[in-house]
């Protein structure tokens, strides 16, 4: 199977995750007006599992833990993923709203701006546009793009309401903590980043310097 068809596979599987996490809530509170809003939560974090992962694996990678390096190599497919199981939560937004409660304005500006930079991402990595787009810009791009949609997570998780029940705990407060982690992970392998590149740049010129040196005394 080439990467391209193994794509809609991970694809396949983010939607069905989705809608099957979605009808389970739905019919677990037995009518839309409770089930609804409780499926949008619960698809939401569906969806953060793959991003976390696409957004991490190479920071943690860097960082040593070699296991990652399967999950960095496979940071495309989980990020469509991830889109993919957004776009069921947009729906079921939608149909939210239809149903007479739609998100309020702060809401829509914040959280759209994430689903449409997802939707961005997912489409600069289709390869045929992939290979035409500037690689430093698209990784600055990236990095904005996902470090945004991580933040916007965090926010969700923090302004949910939290009683000292463990219901909070395994639903939100778990995947938030996930994300302080990531953030942290992927800040401190940047930062390790620039300090080896400095490094590498360092002992370059100390050794043209030498070169130059050596060749000057060799005259």
């Amino acid at each position: 199977m080439n990467r391209r068809s193994n794509s809609w596979v991970w694809v396949a599987a983010a939607v069905a995750a989705s809608v099957v996490v979605a009808i389970a809530k739905i019919a677990r509170a037995g009518d839309l007006d409770h089930g609804l809003p409780s499926a949008v939560g619960a698809v939401a974090r569906v969806a953060f599992i793959p991003f976390w992962l696409s957004y991490t694996g190479g920071a943690w990678a860097a960082l040593g833990f070699k296991r990652f390096a399967v999950v960095r190599d496979h940071a495309r497919e989980l990020g469509l993923a991830f889109a993919a199981a957004i776009g069921v939560h947009v729906g079921l937004i939608g149909w939210q709203s239809l149903r007479g409660d739609p998100p309020g304005p702060t809401v829509v500006v914040i959280f759209g701006a994430a689903a449409a930079l997802t939707l961005l991402l997912s489409v600069a990595s289709l390869p045929a546009l992939y290979k035409r787009l500037p690689r430093v810009a698209l990784g600055r791009f990236r990095t904005c793009a996902t470090t945004y949609i991580a933040l916007v997570y965090l926010l969700d998780f923090a302004i949910r309401p939290q009683p000292a029940i463990l219901h909070y705990w395994i639903a939100y407060a778990a995947f938030a903590a996930l994300d302080v982690l990531g953030l942290a992970a992927r800040a401190l392998a940047w930062l390790l980043g620039v300090l080896a590149r400095k490094r590498a740049r360092a002992l370059s010129d100390a050794a043209r310097r030498q070169s130059i040196k050596f060749g000057i005394a060799g005259e």
